[in-house]
């Protein structure tokens, strides 16, 4: 940060009574100097909004005395993060089926740094519980990014615990606000023929995610015991992932998104 002296009055004027106005030329002209070298110096910070390729790697842990899950979802990702107001930013993310809506959730820059977090709290039913969570990335010279997202789902009775976290990196792809602004080429050489088994869309920005992921689970002591809410939830990602074809492209997407298969960001809340 740069920071600012403050002279008084007084001390002004009695160094120009001391001194000759030849002098006085030279200290304004010092002065003048030093302070054109501050601005010079200052970081600038550009606008990181864009097209990102990103790496992640999530894990999760649903537990309670009855049961306990493990799983893990791995998934390279090309990601619009878009820029809805001065310094505040939209992280339209497919790839994790994290408990994160991001279609309301705003990343406020701060330098290099992009943040947000928030709490939830439910007293209403007879057990209660509280939901939290955190997104944090530090962009660096408007070329890299590192991260991390952590989410927590309680009940406050220590009947359930879940905990999300996912670490993420990457290097800025495009300055596009969309991906359908790539071409097919663009998108087969950030993916290197893996298969692309995920993606999102809106109306304001056509295709703003595409993601090749993998899911493992394991590690329940008793599948029979796990609630079928958090059994279907599982399930149906591992279908959705197996399903997709291979060879979709920014075309391929749209196509998609009209036969329903997609999900919008605004529905990207699961339920795991």
């Amino acid at each position: 940060m740069l920071s600012s002296r403050l002279f008084t009055i007084g001390i002004m004027t009695a160094a120009i009574t001391a001194c000759s106005n030849e002098s006085t030329d030279a200290a304004v002209a010092v002065v003048s100097e030093q302070s054109s070298n501050s601005v010079t110096n200052a970081p600038i910070f550009k606008s990181p909004a864009g097209v990102w390729l990103i790496s992640s790697k999530l894990l999760e842990t649903n537990t309670s005395p009855e049961f306990g899950i493990t799983s893990s979802i791995e998934s390279k990702q090309l990601v619009v993060l878009e820029e809805i107001g001065d310094g505040v930013f939209r992280f339209h993310e497919c790839g994790m089926n994290i408990d994160v809506d991001y279609a309301t959730t705003k990343l406020v820059q701060r330098g290099e740094r992009l943040f947000d977090q928030g709490a939830y709290q439910d007293k209403r039913g007879e057990v209660q519980y509280s939901e939290s969570y955190k997104i944090e990335f530090e962009v660096l010279n408007d070329q890299f990014l590192n991260g991390v997202l952590l989410v927590t789902d309680q009940d406050s009775n220590g009947s359930y615990n879940g905990i999300q976290h996912a670490m993420i990196s990457g290097n800025k792809f495009s300055d596009v606000g969309s991906l359908s602004e790539l071409t097919d080429e663009d998108i087969a050489s950030a993916f290197a023929g893996e298969k692309i088994n995920k993606q999102s869309t809106n109306e304001a920005h056509s295709i703003t995610c595409l993601a090749s992921s993998k899911i493992k689970s394991d590690g329940t002591n008793n599948w029979d015991s796990v609630p079928q809410m958090v059994r279907n939830v599982i399930n149906d990602v591992r279908e959705e992932l197996d399903a997709m074809p291979a060879d979709i492209n920014a075309n391929g997407a749209e196509e998609i998104a009209e036969d329903g298969v997609s999900r919008d960001e605004s529905n990207q809340v699961s339920s795991w």
